[in-house]
Formats: structure tokens, sequence, C-alpha cells
């Protein structure tokens, strides 16, 4: 079907559907509740209906003008090349504009070395050097405890040029642009710092809020020991749920998420006495709700923010060695 037999159906087509709508609808009304149309609901419904037919019958009949033949813009350009480069031009500028921001931005991000999610922990780390600086020095770790924060520099900015050999994998400049050249071998594991801290210094810093805090669960006892005797039986049972209450806590209790920085400091200066009860905060609090200062969040970027709150890797290693020492005193 062509187009101009499909401009030929249209006015039939929207006066079949006008008609449908308005006319068989009536038919109808009479089988549905609450029951046909009064007189004065017809009269009504059917001048609306003359109401559009007339307003559609204009739109169709009404001239909407025709450009004349002969007439051409001021200053237009009779040559279509003109024409077509003004086209590519208008095109090409919005694409060179977005893809040189992205290789400017690769560009800078090669030259120090650094990642988007390290890029992120250097904005965490002066974030909390600020909330440091406030409260002297100290921030609020797990538990209450008093943890310091010291400025740390970022250790693998080792300078423009060998950020970029240790990007590229070579320092040989025609290989930086060779696309078959051979992939650094490197396993991953060991990496070039600058030297400004101390060896042995971790990065990312110590961040208090991606600290879990332990709960110390019930004394265990023997579960063979009977120290409900002479209860009835609703007392027993009522006893056997809150035993399986406490076990449930001890069993998968043990981690929680912190409150965001901000509720801890309200509720801290209102009343230093109250009992601060734990409970799962959503996606939008603590480290996994912290942004950039574009706005951005891990989970932009397709990373898992639960899981990476709960991975050991950013469990601190005096944590896990204190974790280890206190598994083996128990055993």
């Amino acid at each position: 079907m062509t187009p101009e037999t499909l401009q030929r159906l249209a006015v039939p087509g929207v006066c079949v559907l006008i008609a449908f709508l308005a006319y068989v609808s009536q038919l109808v009304f009479p089988s549905l509740k609450p029951g046909a149309l009064t007189t004065q609901e017809r009269v009504v419904f059917n001048t609306l209906v003359v109401a559009i037919w007339i307003c559609y019958a204009r739109a169709v009949l009404t001239d909407p003008g025709r450009v004349p033949a002969d007439w051409k813009p001021e200053g237009f350009r009779d040559d279509a090349e003109g024409l077509m480069t003004r086209q590519r031009h208008c095109l090409n500028t919005l694409t060179l504009f977005l893809v040189g921001v992205t290789f400017f931005r690769s560009l800078y991000a090669l030259c120090c070395n650094v990642s988007t999610i390290e890029g992120w922990e250097i904005e965490r780390h002066e974030q909390l050097l600020r909330r440091a600086r406030v409260l002297g020095g100290y921030l609020d770790g797990p538990d209450g405890t008093k943890i310091r924060i010291t400025r740390q520099e970022f250790p693998y900015d080792i300078g423009i040029w060998r950020n970029i050999c240790a990007g590229m994998g070579s320092s040989n400049p025609i290989a930086l642009f060779f696309p078959f050249a051979q992939s650094p071998n490197t396993d991953g594991l060991t990496f070039d710092t600058n030297g400004f801290e101390e060896p042995g210094t971790s990065w990312p810093p110590p961040d208090p809020d991606r600290m879990p805090r332990i709960q110390r669960g019930p004394e265990s006892m023997d579960a063979f020991t009977v120290q409900h005797a002479g209860l009835t039986g609703r007392e027993e049972i009522e006893a056997f749920r809150r035993r399986q209450e406490d076990d449930y806590q001890r069993r998968f209790g043990h981690v929680e998420r912190r409150k965001v920085f901000h509720k801890r400091y309200e509720s801290n200066a209102s009343s230093s006495l109250e009992v601060n009860i734990a409970q799962e905060e959503d996606s939008t609090s603590g480290e996994e709700g912290w942004q950039d200062s574009g706005g951005n969040r891990l989970d932009d970027f397709g990373v898992d923010e639960e899981v990476e709150f709960y991975d050991e890797d950013e469990i601190p290693l005096a944590e896990l060695l204190r974790r280890r020492q206190d598994k083996y005193a128990s055993g």
C-alpha cells in the first residue's frame, strides 16, 4: 500500500471511528447499568458529538497554506554540497565533544594512575579528614571506639611518565600506540608505590563507617541443662521460642550496618544515655549510600554495594588477626 493510499484512507478512517464511538455506544447503553440515557443526557451527548464533527471538518477542510515553488530563504546557498557539509558539521560536533570528554577523562586517569573507584576512595578520605578535623581528629568507630584519622597520600601515583608506562605496559613510545603489542607480564599482586607512606600502610585508609560491629552473643550454656523445670505447657513453649530467637541472633546477627554519621551525631548530642537499637539501614545509608562529588554511586557502575560492604577484603588486617586470636583462644 502506497503512502498516497494511506493518506486518502486517513479521513474516512477517523470518521468511522467517531461514528462508532458516538452512535454504537448509545445502542449499548440500554443493556448496561444503570440503564439507558435520559432525554436530557442524550441531548447533551449528541450536542457534544456534533461539536466533534464540526471541529474535525474544519481541521480537514482548512487550507494550511503552501510554500511557493520558486521561494528560497534569504542567503540560501544553491549548492547541495554546502548544505551537506553543514549537516555533517552539526552531527560531528556533538560526537566529537562527547568522545573528547571521554578521551581527556581517560588520559587524566592514565597520567594519575587512578581508577574511578580509587578516585572515589580519595574523595572519601578527604571527607573523613574534614569530619575528623571538626571533631578533634577522631571519629567514632564500632561500639564507640575512637579512631584517629590521619592524612594518607595515594600510594600508586608514581609520576606522570611512570604512570603511563605502568598503565600501558611498556616504556617504548612505539609500543604504546601499537595495537598488537604484547600484554605486560604482571601477577596483579604487587605494584610500584611512591614511598610517601610507611611500608605496610594499607590503602584505602581506615573508614569507621565500614568497620563491622561485632555483637557478643549470650554466653554458651550446656544444651542439656534443664533451666525451666516446673513451668506449665504454655510457659515452656514461650521459653522455647525465646531460645530460638536468641539462637537466631547469635548465628546471624554478628555484623550490622552502622547508622549514617549525622544520625549518630544527633543521637549522641541529644542524650548520652540513649540506647542505640541495632537495625538494618537501607542501601542509602552509611558507606553504601556515599556519593562522589558528581552524585555517582557504586550501584551506578554495576557494583553490588551489599557485597562490597560485607567483603572481608575491606576489613582491616588488625581486625582479622584479632578475630583469629579470639577463635584460637575460645577453641
